[in-house]
């Protein structure tokens, strides 16, 4: 999009949230697990929060990046696996 002359922040607003239910676990489900949420930019992320605000009734932490945001979900992911094996 940017090399169409769009600009993230401006024109367009970009964020990731990683997805960290788990399948087949009733107990957690979207609604109620805390969720991750890494924006471009500031107002990025402060839109992304304020999307998941209307569907999560549990906290939702901001972190500085989408990269920060990936790399928690790697984290937990590894700390997963080393508690199962």
């Amino acid at each position: 999009m940017e090399k169409s002359g769009f600009r993230v922040g401006r024109d367009f607003y970009l964020a990731y949230s990683p997805e960290r239910i788990s399948p087949g676990n009733k107990k957690y489900r979207i609604g109620n697990t805390p969720k991750v949420v890494g924006g471009v930019t500031e107002k990025c992320s402060y839109l992304a929060k304020t999307l998941y605000e209307q569907v999560i009734d549990h906290q939702i932490h901001v972190v500085s990046s989408p990269g920060v945001a990936e790399m928690e979900k790697l984290l937990e992911n590894v700390f997963r696996s080393v508690n199962i094996a």
